[in-house]
């Protein structure tokens, strides 16, 4: 999560770290954990982490930490809390409970034959929720004692989820056919509202301000006119909205914008007014040359970087390349395959 750039007399030195195969004896405290889908339905998600202060890269530090078992089957998401992730490994039917310490494995909450566990919020070192993809639930985790507390259902196909006011906001993608945020009570799982947004909701981004920020990735039609609604966590009313071609998917706050990925590259929304500059800050095809395809995207508020997931081919090792807020490229590492999420991790900031 996240240096000054000085105006003059600079020179930017861009370097590709190449990472080693083992793990790390000691582990970094600040620096920045990828996960690494794999393909699906071979096994073969894994773990990058990348030491900031140091440039090297670590490839496979979770089975280089757990006697060479791997990671599962398609990770899709990260969720961190203190020393502790909690990862999301949708074909694997669970979630990977993992020492941020030591990299080994804390144990695994089964979330059960199509628990298809797709993007989750950790809300205390107690509690968790997460999405199942295929079962069209949210379930409330107890992570001490690695059960489900309980189960409710949601709109088609939900995807991003996150929390707010005593309340969880889950985005029913629908894979493209839906159009709603489900609102639900953490207490007890009861739904308290449907939200009508723009089609094929999938990333909710949480600023913290009383707002949430969902993303439409929109239909899958040529143009694809998707969109990011800005939502009051109190009154449950989309108040704003800003509509974008070219399919939008990821998102992050710096530490004044809202930034959003569409085919053409990284665009900067003022979240205010919900207004965005017409020019792409980051091309889509700097990041990846052969399809356009930005697959993750996360901000370093310490060194004040944008870090771009590149999947390259998607059957080759990918790539995280960093950016400063001007969108000039300033460095990069090799990851495993198929970069889909990207933490930013410091023990003390």
């Amino acid at each position: 999560m996240k240096k000054l750039i000085l105006l003059s007399f600079v020179f930017v030195i861009v370097s590709c770290e190449t990472p080693v195969e083992t793990p790390p004896l000691v582990i970094p405290e600040f620096g920045y954990i990828v996960v690494n889908e794999g393909v699906y339905g071979q096994n073969n998600s894994s773990i990058t982490f990348y030491d900031v202060n140091t440039g090297l890269a670590t490839n496979n530090v979770f089975s280089g930490a757990n006697s060479g078992n791997p990671l599962g089957d398609t990770a899709n998401d990260l969720d961190v809390f203190g020393s502790t992730a909690y990862i999301a490994v949708d074909n694997s039917n669970k979630i990977e409970i993992v020492d941020l310490n030591t990299y080994k494995s804390k144990g695994i909450i089964d979330m059960g034959p199509g628990g298809s566990p797709r993007e989750l919020v950790v809300t205390s070192s107690k509690t968790g929720f997460v999405t199942s993809l295929l079962s069209n639930k949210v379930h409330k985790l107890d992570l001490i004692n690695k059960s489900i507390v309980w189960s409710a259902e949601t709109g088609a196909y939900p995807e991003g989820i996150t929390q707010s006011a005593g309340k969880i906001f889950v985005a029913n993608s629908g894979f493209g056919a839906s159009n709603t945020l489900s609102v639900f009570d953490t207490l007890n799982g009861n739904k308290i509202s449907d939200i009508q947004i723009g089609f094929n909701p999938r990333v909710l981004v949480n600023r913290n301000d009383g707002y949430i920020y969902a993303v439409c990735t929109g239909v899958y039609d040529g143009i694809g006119k998707g969109g990011v609604y800005k939502i009051n966590t109190s009154t449950l009313v989309s108040v704003d909205s800003v509509l974008i071609d070219g399919n939008p998917g990821e998102a992050c706050f710096t530490d004044s914008h809202l930034l959003v990925t569409n085919s053409l590259g990284v665009f900067r929304i003022e979240p205010d007014n919900m207004s965005i500059e017409t020019e792409a800050i980051i091309s889509a095809s700097t990041v990846n040359p052969i399809y356009g395809i930005i697959y993750a995207l996360a901000y370093d508020p310490v060194e004040k970087l944008i870090l771009a997931g590149n999947p390259k081919d998607f059957i080759q090792n990918g790539e995280i390349i960093k950016f400063d807020l001007n969108g000039k490229k300033t460095g990069s590492f090799d990851t495993g395959l198929n970069p889909g999420t990207i933490a930013v991790y410091k023990k003390k900031f």
